[in-house]
């Protein structure tokens, strides 16, 4: 007998998974199978292709993220993108093969713009309304065809409609852009007949600061045709993996019926607490055992932290563990350039540490809820997060709306449970620049988000943005933009602000700010009257300073953007590609103390090239941010008219290049040309379904050299679900008995250490451990009667594992439960 845990395919995975996941996903049930790679994809209505018989051969390849229309980012062009205001149809298709003896199955997409019908065989299993802004799922475990090949089938729908958020003033386009596509991460869930659903648990820290305890609602749901007696154990795990608390509680539950399991952890000794200075994590393990068997498991990360709010007006304190902290942060949407709200996982993180470079500590998401994804990389970054549902402007076109405000309530309900274990979240916005007075509906979405928090002290508040139409203010805090100070009897943090806006240093709050790369306002850094400087100025007195009002101030805004109400949306302290301008380093330098790398008017002698991603996933939809710098000899960035042009090779491993704010059709494809703004071009590379190493290189017509960049796309993680991949027609699922006798099958028995493994004598056979997703955990070969311990260490923090061996040409599978 001897044990190869380190074989080269676990090795390759490992390093996959590593390189993949910088932040680690908060949310993780061992069930959970990732369904976003090799879609088929078409325009228009496409009649009939929901059947499971219908020919999609003549249709795109593509992954999600996914944009309906990629498009240049200007307004005329994002405009195209949904049909400017006539409503487009876009239609998605996957086949994916089901175990014969899966039970129950759900499907849950992060978002979709801005409707969407989900089929299954052919059959509808949901559909949703709500808005595309707000993840959902449906159950369709009777849709399915066991042991055989599925096909799932989306139609959806972009466009603006008055009765769904966000809406508009007056049922008219919002401020930004609604664009199009299945945008955000679709999962296959599977799980037994006794389950914890989607949604299905809310997590809070509680106790106190020096002595934590974990509260846990668990509901618990039997599908199953008998009552069954169920055990819910919790584990709160260190970063080390070691535990430091637990809870179990029981429950009966009838045929068809659910059940919270409410739990509180013993107190966490000598905590790390949660607090963007210091973003510790603790992994919170949920068991559900029916019988002494796991029949259901769910991992969630966990921040031990407090939030607390006192005083009132321009004396509002926030504070994280009992230490006041001042809110400095920015408003952010999720759209990046040409790839408009497709924004795959890997750009999350770097967007949220690119901002807390800047010496920022909260993003607002103005106007509209995010990805489990932008949750997690603010969790492990030390981010906090104002969270938004999908609104802008409220008319009174919507006074009365009922449909319009069912949907709302929904988005409520979906922002909250998509996102309360996320430690990152202090508060919920309910609504945006309202422009008369709604009470009754904001009342009603304030007692639906509250109703939401499983025990009182979540620390998080809700609020209003900006009440316009005289409402009396009624709920937790006051949402104010570009207020400078309040003396309401409320807590009070300003939503949106902004430094001088103007031309001059008197002319503070215009709304047309002029700072580009390129425009010779920002250029100037030398002058007290630069509009940079100004900007830097103004936020650090008025809202980010020390002796700024309130508990503090998001800046409107964070990049670039255009609307229909806002054609030029160009005053962001980065641009749409998320190059920075002088603005944003000016602001950095402030508040990290880190040298600026200003541009201005010069003679360039050199390019210099960069990527901010050099490890990419070969699925179609993970990019890289390339940067072209024009410097000088000294190093410092320098502005001239130049263009610069980007090749990829080989063009196999690049699905498209996109540079530049032109409209051009010159801007995407291989090679692209771009016109360098302040000192800087960049591109955004996207990735093909083909992995290999790929070269970047830059020219340029005003300097001579020609440097280049290199990066790694490697295949992803293959999609399967559940270990039933091993042999998707001929593998045999063998029952978990203990003595198993049999002349050549597993002898499987439980002991209190682990499960011992062996074959009878005479019988030599070499036994894989799997987890839930197919991946392996260890690899032994059995020999005459020897026996293997297989211990909860070899899951990996999975919790249920399978053993794989080959019978006669057949792969077997025997369930393992080795948990916790």
């Amino acid at each position: 007998m001897y044990l190869r845990n380190v074989r080269l395919f676990t090795l390759i995975i490992g390093i996959v998974v590593a390189t993949f996941s910088p932040v680690r996903a908060a949310r993780k049930s061992l069930y959970d199978v990732p369904f976003n790679l090799d879609w088929k994809f078409a325009t228009g209505t496409q009649n009939g292709m929901e059947a499971k018989s219908y020919n999609d051969a003549s249709w795109e390849t593509v992954s999600v993220p996914h944009s309906a229309t990629y498009a240049a980012p200007v307004h005329s062009a994002e405009q195209k993108a949904i049909g400017g205001t006539v409503k487009s149809d876009f239609c998605y298709r996957k086949k994916f093969y089901c175990p014969v003896d899966a039970r129950k199955m759900f499907i849950y997409f992060g978002a979709i713009m801005q409707t969407a019908t989900v089929y299954v065989n052919g059959t509808s299993v949901g559909s949703h309304k709500h808005s595309g802004y707000t993840a959902f799922f449906f159950d369709i475990s009777n849709a399915l065809e066991r042991g055989d090949t599925n096909v799932v089938a989306v139609r959806c729908n972009a466009g603006t409609d008055g009765n769904i958020p966000p809406g508009g003033d007056g049922g008219q386009m919002p401020d930004y852009e609604l664009f199009s596509g299945m945008y955000r991460n679709v999962y296959l869930l599977c799980k037994d007949s006794v389950y914890v659903p989607l949604w299905g648990q809310r997590i809070t820290t509680t106790g106190t600061a020096a002595s934590p305890t974990v509260h846990a609602v668990t509901t618990v749901r039997n599908d199953a045709a008998a009552k069954k007696s169920v055990t819910v154990s919790l584990t709160l795990v260190d970063a080390s993996g070691k535990s430091v608390a637990t809870a179990t509680g029981t429950t009966d539950l009838n045929a068809g019926s659910s059940s919270d399991v409410n739990l509180t952890t013993g107190a966490v000794a000598s905590p790390s607490l949660w607090s963007p200075a210091k973003p510790y994590l603790y992994s919170l393990r949920t068991v559900v055992a029916v019988g002494g068997v796991t029949v259901d498991s769910v991992v969630e990360k966990v921040g031990l932290r407090f939030f607390s709010w006192s005083g009132s007006g321009n004396s509002t304190v926030f504070s994280v563990n009992g230490a006041p902290t001042k809110i400095r942060g920015v408003c952010m949407a999720q759209f990046m350039g040409w790839i408009l709200n497709a924004v795959p996982d890997s750009r999350f993180v770097k967007q949220v540490e690119m901002i807390k470079a800047m010496g920022m500590n909260s993003i607002r998401c103005s106007h509209y809820p995010r990805s489990r994804a932008f949750y997690d990389a603010c969790d492990s970054l030390g981010m906090l997060v104002l969270c938004e549902v999908p609104t802008w402007g409220c008319g009174g076109s919507f006074k009365g709306n009922n449909a319009f405000w069912n949907h709302m309530y929904s988005c409520d309900t979906a922002m909250v449970l998509d996102g309360y274990n996320h430690p990152c979240i202090y508060g919920w916005s309910m609504f945006n620049e309202t422009t008369e007075s709604l009470q009754a509906e904001f009342n009603n979405e304030n007692t639906i988000i509250h109703g939401l928090d499983p025990v009182a002290g979540s620390g998080r508040v809700t609020l209003v943005a900006c009440i316009q139409g005289g409402t009396k203010y009624k709920f937790d805090a006051l949402g104010l933009n570009y207020d400078e100070s309040s003396s309401e009897n409320a807590y009070a943090l300003n939503t949106e602000a902004y430094g001088n806006g103007g031309k001059n240093c008197s002319d503070y709050g215009s709304w047309y700010r002029d700072y580009v790369r390129g425009n010779a306002m920002d250029a100037d850094m030398t002058s007290n009257c630069s509009e940079a400087i100004i900007e830097d100025r103004t936020m650090n007195s008025k809202f980010w300073g020390n002796g700024a009002k309130m508990a503090g101030a998001h800046f409107w805004c964070f990049m670039d953007y255009s609307s229909g109400r806002n054609t030029t949306g160009r005053e962001g302290i980065v641009d749409r590609l998320w190059l920075p301008k002088n603005v944003y380093f000016k602001m950095r330098n402030t508040y990290t103390n880190a040298a600026p790398d200003y541009w201005s008017d010069g003679t360039p002698t050199k390019l210099e090239l960069t990527a901010d991603n050099t490890t990419l996933k070969a699925d179609g939809s993970d990019i890289s941010l390339i940067t072209a710098t024009l410097r000088d000899a000294s190093n410092a960035c320098k502005h001239t008219n130049c263009n610069i042009t980007f090749t990829a090779s080989p063009a196999s491993s690049v699905r498209l290049l996109y540079g530049g704010h032109s409209t051009s059709v010159t801007d995407s494809g291989n090679p692209v040309t771009v016109a360098a703004e302040g000192g800087r071009a960049g591109i955004l590379l996207r990735t093909s379904r083909n992995a290999g190493t790929i070269t970047v290189t830059a020219t340029a017509n005003c300097v001579s050299s020609t440097p280049s960049v290199t990066l790694t796309s490697v295949a992803p993680v293959a999609e399967t679900v559940g270990p039933f991949a091993w042999s998707e027609t001929a593998a045999r699922l063998m029952p978990s008995k203990t003595g198993n006798s049999d002349a050549s099958h597993l002898n499987i028995a439980r002991t209190a250490r682990g499960v011992l493994l062996s074959f009878p004598a005479g019988v030599e056979k070499t036994v894989r451990i799997i987890d839930i997703q197919g991946r392996e955990r260890g690899a032994y070969v059995l020999r005459n009667g020897a026996g293997v311990l297989v211990n909860r260490s070899i899951g990996g923090g999975s919790g249920i594992v399978y053993a794989v061996w080959d019978e006669s040409g057949h792969h077997m599978l025997a369930r393992l439960n080795t948990v916790y």
